[in-house]
């Protein structure tokens, strides 16, 4: 996170869209079945932009690909409630819902 930390904050990368980015490799990552490291770039893409729902849904997604369903309900949990009437939230809760209904995984 500190490497990211100090190339984000170099006037040369003010404009990167490193939110859509970030998520976009993310998502490869979890195509090529590699989920450990899809989540640890998930990770930091939600440290890096909180206050975004489509990276705390994606976070979770990554979560639930590595079998890690307690921190999938966290994140999707959170991407529901930062917007309640929104589409992407409502499909979040339906994520966290049904994993908590599965009763799979290892959860950590």
């Amino acid at each position: 996170m500190a490497v990211f930390r100090a190339w984000s904050t170099k006037p040369v990368h003010a404009f990167a869209n490193v939110e859509n980015d970030l998520n976009a490799f993310g998502y490869r990552l979890l195509g090529e079945g590699r989920f450990r490291e899809a989540v640890a770039i998930l990770h930091v893409n939600a440290r890096a932009s909180p206050q975004s729902t489509n990276v705390w849904d994606s976070l979770g997604d990554a979560y639930r690909a590595a079998d890690q369903t307690r921190e999938a309900i966290e994140a999707c949990e959170r991407a529901a409630a930062m917007d309640p009437n929104g589409s992407l939230c409502a499909s979040a809760a339906r994520k966290a819902a049904d994993l908590r209904g599965s009763g799979t995984g290892g959860g950590g």
